[in-house]
């Protein structure tokens, strides 16, 4: 699986590499943007970058989009913040344009590390949240 994040590209051969990634967080693009605060966006591709999973991050807050193959609209996670279900959180593009994502689509971190550990392992929809097929 290759992982492509602000800072570049990894090929990643077991759930453990590609985990080492997803903790990386940064204000600073490789073209000398900065972010007001630290973020991510990684891009998790199987082969012919089909299936692939996007996961924007920012502190402990995730928000995940799949998309199965091509042609295809893809799906959202849902899942809701206990803070604010009905707010905002502000993410990053990998070209650091803003993205705002209901809250209703984000989730923690640490459950996103797990959704993103069942797609490394099956390249499939995964199946311990729930999706909204776009």
């Amino acid at each position: 699986m290759i992982v492509y994040h602000f800072a570049g590209e990894v090929e990643c051969n077991t759930f453990e590499d590609v985990e080492k990634i997803l903790q990386i967080r940064t204000k600073e693009f490789a073209n000398g943007f900065t972010l007001p605060e630290e973020a991510n966006t990684f891009t998790l591709c199987g082969e012919n970058n089909f299936p692939f999973m996007i996961m924007m991050v920012k502190s402990d807050i995730a928000s995940l989009y799949i998309v199965l193959e091509e042609g295809d609209a893809g799906y959202v996670s849902i899942d809701s913040l206990e803070e604010d279900k009905s707010g905002i959180t502000i993410f990053y593009a990998d070209n650091g344009e803003k993205v705002e994502v209901l809250n209703c689509y984000c989730l923690s971190f640490s459950k996103a590390l797990s959704v993103c550990k069942e797609f490394f392992e099956t390249m499939c929809l995964p199946k311990c949240i729930d999706w909204e097929k776009l």
